[in-house]
């Protein structure tokens, strides 16, 4: 396969946006733990 140009700046951005909205999830995980044992508890 051959990538055109866009198409490798769009890989490369939604990788990048990956790797942020990871980043964010593991702040709000260690930043909210209690929270989200509440959230599990409610939710069953």
């Amino acid at each position: 396969m051959d990538y055109g140009a866009s198409e490798v700046q769009l890989l490369g951005l939604q990788l990048r946006i990956e790797i942020v909205l990871c980043e964010v999830w593991k702040e709000a995980i260690a930043g909210d733990v209690e929270h989200t044992h509440l959230v599990k508890r409610l939710d069953l």
